[in-house]
Order: C-alpha cells, then sequence, then structure tokens
C-alpha cells in the first residue's frame, strides 16, 4: 500500500495501523525509508498500550510517530511511547542514533468523532484517531509552502512549533502539535514590491 501510494505521487502517507506492543516489523523500515526517500512524509500511530510500548511502523525513526491527548490537552493514558534504542531492531540503518524517542509529536486522540455504517458518526480514542491530525497538517504545510518541503524539514518545523503538555519526553516527544504555527512557519510570503518616485 505504501509503494501504491508513492506511485501516485501522494504528498503525505497517514498509517493508523500496527502490529503488537513492542514487536519490531522489520519490513517497515524499508517501506518508510523508500517513502520518505522519494518526498512521501510518513505518519503512523505510536500505538495504544501506553508507557514504554510501541508498534509498528509508528516505532520506525524515520516515520514521523503520533501519540495522543484528551480534549483538555493533556496526554492520554493509552498513548504509546517509549525511548527506543536502535539495537531493539536485528538491523538498523547505519545512519539512525543509537536512541530515539516516540512518539515524535501528540495529537488529539479522545472523542474524536468518524463515520460509521449506516451514514452515522461515533466518538473513538486512539492514536490512530490522533494520526490523521497530524497528516493534515503536512498536507496543509505542504499546500501552504513555496517549495516541496522534504520530510526531515517537515518532521523539524512539526517539532520546532509543537506545544509541550507537562510530560516526559517518553510520552510528549515535542509536543502536542500546533497546526496554524507549523503552517504559518512554511507559508509563502508575498513578495512586496515598493516604487518609490
Amino acid at each position: 500500500g505504501m509503494e501504491w501510494a508513492v506511485e501516485q505521487d501522494v504528498d503525505v502517507i497517514s498509517m493508523s495501523v500496527g502490529g503488537l506492543d513492542n514487536v519490531y516489523y522489520e519490513s517497515m523500515i524499508e517501506a518508510v525509508r523508500n517513502a520518505e526517500a522519494y518526498g512521501t512524509v510518513v505518519v503512523a500511530a505510536s500505538g495504544n498500550g501506553g508507557s514504554n510500548k510501541t508498534t509498528s511502523p509508528g516505532n520506525v525513526y524515520d516515520s514521523i510517530s503520533v501519540g495522543a491527548t484528551r480534549p483538555d490537552g493533556t496526554i492520554a493514558g493509552f498513548s504509546g511511547g517509549d525511548k527506543i534504542r536502535a539495537d531493539a531492531w536485528n538491523t538498523p540503518p547505519a545512519d539512525w542514533p543509537e536512541t530515539y524517542t516516540v512518539p515524535t509529536v501528540l495529537a488529539p486522540g479522545v472523542k474524536i468523532k468518524s463515520s460509521v455504517p449506516g451514514g452515522e458518526y461515533n466518538e473513538f480514542k486512539g492514536t490512530s484517531q490522533a494520526t490523521p491530525h497530524v497528516a493534515g497538517t503536512v498536507a496543509l504545510m505542504r499546500a501552504a509552502s513555496h517549495e516541496q518541503l522534504p520530510p526531515d524539514k517537515i518532521e523539524s518545523i512539526l517539532e520546532s512549533t509543537a506545544v509541550e503538555v507537562d510530560a516526559e519526553q517518553t510520552r510528549q516527544g515535542s509536543g502536542r502539535i500546533d497546526t496554524a504555527a507549523a503552517v504559518e512557519t512554511v507559508a509563502a510570503q508575498p513578495n512586496i514590491i515598493v516604487n518609490i518616485t
């Protein structure tokens, strides 16, 4: 599916999926890295196992991993997060750091309305509900930017504009996304021409 999305030249892949907690699916590394090599941003849920637990592809270093917040802005208890050692993977890429934190950022993930069969809506919770908020932010950033920002630059801006939620880094990453600030950071500035006569 990720390969197909890259072939369609999509800007961002939203991965509200995952395997078992603290299982590292090696095949996800190549899939994520290949997508990002083509300029496609991969956003993935960190998992719903709570503290010290994550899931793939959210625990792949190269993905933008997403944890969940409650409506009051605090971190949801189920939101997955951990400090991961690269050697937890059988064959981590040589350019990965020795350790890294999951999630990258947080987004709303409790009492999120979604469609259900019959044309109705229901409320759900989970990092899978938070992930589309970040993917949507990435799409807005790319639409607002005057240049094709690479995935690592987009991740850096999401992190630098995020708002801390008073939790350990292994639970919050860089904090809750601030979509307006992230988009404003990349928005093309108007060209101002001043004529002096």
